[in-house]
């Protein structure tokens, strides 16, 4: 856990499973983080989120448009960024659960806590890390009435750089 804790820079695939009453939607990314709040969210429909400190730049290379919106604008992507997990558990303290399980001879800690955002559909997530290299696998958010309304997979996770 020590070592995800002081990730600073990275990339990997996310693949966002997002479900509600109606229909389930599959969107696949690349997510990078060079550190310092910048954040590249590369959607393979073409779309691009670039996150800063300040806003959100989102451009999309198939209509060669541009726009640029309030760093509040985005409620859940961001919830998928290892930044903001690390704020979250800061933020959840002694009131997240942490439980360590080996599942197909491969161990990870199954972390749950609160999001706190008001929105009953973001209500609480279950952060899956592997323990061998504290690199999260799956990530699970549920609305308040505990039903799963999105599942994010993490592959090709690789760790550029780590804070000392």
């Amino acid at each position: 856990m020590t070592r995800f804790k002081k990730m600073k820079s990275y990339s990997c695939n996310v693949e966002y499973t997002i479900k509600n009453p109606r229909c389930t939607t599959v969107q696949k990314a690349t997510l990078k983080s060079e550190g310092q709040g910048n954040i590249e969210l590369k959607f393979d429909d073409g779309r691009i989120f670039k996150y800063s400190n300040k806003d959100i730049v989102l451009s999309n290379e198939n209509t060669k448009e541009k726009f640029t919106l309030s760093k509040e604008f985005d409620k859940f992507y961001k919830l998928s960024f290892m930044e903001n997990i690390r704020e979250l558990l800061l933020l959840n303290g002694e009131n997240m659960k942490v439980i360590y399980n080996k599942e197909k001879s491969l161990g990870y800690l199954e972390i749950e806590y609160q999001l706190y955002d008001n929105n009953k559909e973001l209500n609480k997530c279950k952060l899956f890390i592997n323990t061998e290299n504290s690199i999260p696998v799956e990530m699970i958010i549920f609305d308040d009435t505990g039903e799963e309304r999105i599942k994010v997979d993490y592959s090709n996770f690789v760790v550029s750089k780590l804070v000392r």
